[in-house]
């Protein structure tokens, strides 16, 4: 006797339905009865190949970030800005004493074109300098945000007021005055700039390769 699903066809051949078991040589028919077919694992490659999924590092992901933090990029952050608040109040100091010292100077007699010029050295004195600290300042800023940029242009300057300290200290010790504010500041400049050029300031702010 022929299965439930057989049939007669043209002179007695026997045909079966598709859906019997014995006519997929595969076994059962996929997605019979409803059920979804379901890729197999690792079919269509690893996650993040061919458009599955992003890679490490993609999208701003963990993996294109800057190195470890260093305590040392913040520590020369921090000395940078101290560095830069004498030279803030000078400046404004600068400026703002320009028209006194201008109508001082007016006063005694002397003339007004000297008071004049007097006004106009300080008020461009004290803008360079506030320019010069505002750029520090920014930097040391940027600094704590891990900028590769930062640091190497922080560095620099670094090491051209170290310079700069360094011939005040010979010639305060020349003439025998007091070197102490000249000695603080080139000692600190010292301190960033070995901080800034650390290996460790150096893998803060370098992303790493993949």
């Amino acid at each position: 006797m022929l299965g439930a699903h057989a049939l007669l066809g043209p002179e007695g051949m026997t045909v079966t339905s598709p859906n019997d078991p014995w006519s997929n040589p595969y076994g059962q028919p996929p997605g019979q009865y409803g059920q979804p077919v379901q890729p197999a694992p690792g079919q269509y490659g690893p996650p993040g190949q061919y458009g599955v999924g992003p890679m490490p590092g993609q999208y701003g992901s963990p993996g294109g970030q800057q190195g470890p933090a260093s305590p040392g990029l913040i520590v020369a952050g921090v000395v940078q800005i101290v560095q830069c608040v004498p030279f803030v109040i000078f400046g404004l100091v600068a400026i703002l004493a320009g028209n006194t010292l201008a109508d001082m100077v007016r006063d005694t007699g002397v003339g007004t074109s000297l008071g004049n010029g007097i006004r106009n050295a300080l008020v461009v004195a004290g803008v360079l300098i506030l320019a010069v600290s505002g750029t520090m300042i920014a930097l040391a800023v940027f600094l704590f945000k891990r900028s590769n940029g930062a640091r190497i242009a922080s560095a620099v300057l670094q090491i051209v007021f170290g310079v700069f300290w360094l011939i005040a200290l010979l010639n305060a010790a020349g003439n025998s005055s007091n070197p102490g504010a000249a000695v603080v500041y080139l000692a600190s400049c010292v301190v960033v700039t070995v901080l800034l050029f650390g290996r460790a300031a150096a893998r803060a702010t370098t992303p790493p390769r993949w």
